[in-house]
């Protein structure tokens, strides 16, 4: 995406960031691929971690967490380019039917 253009390249996905992950960890992903801005991953807690990319540039993760445990935000200045990524772990809105299946996946 990067290389057709694109101004911004977000990863989202579900890797783990424990040892019995590897070659599988969202650490792993960014060492290997060139061209993302940020990796917002499920499975693990994760904030204020950069991990350095194939072109050597610092790459953010958020690790999310499991069972919609928290939200990833990111935040980015167009115009800089500096990208941001925290957890907001202090939402109180609750949506039924997201709690609902994360019931189901407790089980």
């Amino acid at each position: 995406a990067a290389r057709a253009g694109a101004d911004f390249v977000f990863a989202v996905g579900c890797l783990g960031s424990n040892l019995e992950d590897v070659p599988f960890t969202a650490v792993d992903l960014i060492t290997h691929t060139a061209g993302l801005t940020a990796f917002l991953t499920g499975g693990c807690v994760m904030e204020g971690i950069t991990v350095t990319d194939p072109e050597d540039r610092e790459i953010p993760i958020c690790g999310v967490g499991t069972n919609f445990g928290y939200i990833g935000r990111v935040t980015l200045d167009p115009n800089t380019g500096l990208v941001e990524v925290t957890l907001i772990r202090d939402y109180d809105r609750v949506d039924e039917a997201i709690l609902d299946q994360a019931k189901k996946l407790e089980k």
